[in-house]
């Protein structure tokens, strides 16, 4: 089954953690597919929050709404930026360091976790 037309407003949703990324990482489930696990999400890191060096097993897009995320060598991805990830391990990305609560529209194509994960 694919994805069913969805209309929400994230503003009454309530932030729930993000228990494999620990303290400081949270995410509104927008809309998601049992089947495929693809699926579009609101995720928040507060500021200072560390997300390690990762991968996904499905590709991602994501949209910068507030904040900025920085990796080791000083880039930044701020508001209003866009970044793409094809899926496979061979595109590990981070570690990345919040700057200010940064917050994204980020869209799966499959599971954002690998299952041993």
């Amino acid at each position: 089954m694919a994805r069913e037309l969805v209309f929400v407003n994230p503003e009454s949703m309530e932030w729930g953690p993000i228990e494999k990324l620990g303290t400081g990482a949270w995410l509104k489930v927008l809309s998601y597919d049992e089947e495929t696990k693809a699926g579009a999400y609101l995720i928040k890191f507060d500021d200072g929050f560390r997300e390690p060096l990762h991968s996904h097993p499905g590709a991602h897009d994501i949209f910068f709404i507030q904040g900025c995320l920085v990796d080791d060598k000083g880039n930044e991805s701020c508001a209003g930026s866009y970044f793409y990830s094809p899926a496979g391990q061979k595109h590990e990305h981070g570690p990345f360091t919040a700057k200010g609560d940064v917050i994204f529209f980020a869209c799966f194509d499959g599971p954002v976790f690998y299952p041993e994960e």
